[in-house]
C-alpha cells in the first residue's frame, strides 16, 4: 500500500511540474502584454494632452510688428 502512495505523490509531482512551467509562462507573458498595452495607453493620453496644449499655445501667437507674440494669462505664464 505504501508503494502506491508513493506512487501517486510521484504522479502528483510530475503534474505539478508539467503544469508549472506552462503556468508561469503564461503568467509571464501575461505581464509582459498588459505593460505593454498600459504603456501604450498611457503615453498616446499623454501624447493627446501635450497636443491640445499645443494648439492651445498655437492660437495665442499673433504677428505684432514683424514679431511674434505669444499672448498668455498671468495664470498661464505662472505654470511655465
Amino acid at each position: 500500500m505504501k508503494e502506491k502512495a508513493d506512487k501517486v505523490a510521484s504522479i502528483r509531482q510530475q503534474l505539478f511540474n508539467w503544469l508549472l512551467i506552462p503556468i508561469v509562462s503564461l503568467c509571464l507573458v501575461s505581464a509582459v502584454i498588459s505593460y505593454i498595452i498600459a504603456i501604450k495607453l498611457t503615453t498616446q493620453a499623454y501624447d493627446a494632452a501635450l497636443l491640445e496644449s499645443a494648439r492651445e499655445l498655437a492660437n495665442r501667437l499673433q504677428l505684432k510688428q514683424g514679431q511674434i507674440v505669444l499672448d498668455l494669462p498671468p495664470a498661464a505664464l505662472a505654470i511655465f
